[in-house]
């Protein structure tokens, strides 16, 4: 609960909240006295900080945490036989709190990195399967709250294991690789484009309704054969397109009916758009 709470904080209210703690545990310190020592404390607030907001805010933290420290100890009467062994001190301390930012730092980026990398295909570098259920589930829901239309499409490539078996696999990851830049490069910021594993690939049209759907599908699947008849690849793409003006009862069915509509564009001929909506299928086109 805690930790959900943090991670939902800008880094102004996490700066904030461990400039607070050093401050409480300053007064702490200040009232205690320097013959009990409270310097390991101030390393909570700052691996805290640069846990939840990075380096960039650790490290004026971890300076706070070092004047807060040298004040007390300053103040508290806490005499040393030559000024420098203050200042050395200060520095050690301050020394030790960078090393605390980075090492927090290092393992928050990897941490990072891996929920990154869990959620993104190693081909293509799109949203894999996980990323896309996660991300389009929450569209749903804020399409089921606002009451706005999405259109969701599933794309298959046709010819794709004759590729593979006549080419080889690299010449298959080539084609996955070609698709991906397309799907990427070719929709708005605040549409997802996925794989969702093998040859199949999935896009969440936000505000998007069925005849803005069919304009997108139309153009991706332009620039689909295009991109590959550079490289003579004799590969086509089937697309399911599903429209929902109304809320939808789960993402699974959504997935359910994009995905017989795709079967019907393949048997149809492939290579073409079979779209519909929520109650039924409307149509096909090449």
């Amino acid at each position: 609960m805690l930790a959900e709470w943090l991670g939902g904080q800008s880094a102004k209210g996490i700066a904030a909240l461990g400039l607070s703690l050093v401050t409480l545990l300053a007064v702490i310190d200040y009232v205690t006295g320097y013959e009990a020592t409270f310097a390991q404390f101030y390393f909570l607030p700052v691996g805290l900080v640069t846990y939840y907001a990075a380096a960039r805010v650790g490290l004026p933290v971890a300076l706070a945490a070092t004047c807060a420290w040298a004040w007390v100890d300053y103040f508290s009467g806490h005499a040393y036989s030559h000024p420098l062994i203050f200042a050395w001190n200060v520095a050690a301390r301050f020394a030790m709190f960078a090393i605390v930012v980075w090492l927090t730092d290092s393992v928050r980026s990897g941490l990072e990195r891996e929920r990154r990398d869990a959620r993104a295909d190693f081909l293509t570098g799109l949203p894999n399967g996980r990323a896309f259920d996660e991300r389009v589930r929450a569209e749903i829901a804020g399409a089921a709250r606002y009451g706005y239309v999405f259109s969701v499409a599933h794309i298959d490539i046709d010819g794709f294991k004759q590729v593979n078996d006549s080419y080889g696999h690299a010449a298959g990851d080539e084609v996955l690789r070609i698709v991906g830049h397309i799907l990427a490069t070719n929709l708005r910021a605040n549409d997802i484009a996925a794989r969702l594993g093998g040859d199949e690939f999935a896009l969440f049209l936000t505000r998007v309704d069925a005849a803005q759907a069919y304009a997108v599908a139309q153009k991706i699947q332009t620039a689909l054969r295009a991109a590959v008849a550079d490289h003579a690849y004799p590969v086509d793409f089937s697309i399911g397109l599903l429209t929902c003006s109304e809320p939808p009862q789960s993402l699974n069915e959504v997935l359910r009916q994009v995905d017989r509509l795709t079967y019907a564009a393949k048997a149809s001929g492939k290579g073409r758009i079979v779209q519909g909506d929520a109650a039924g299928t409307a149509g096909a086109a090449s």
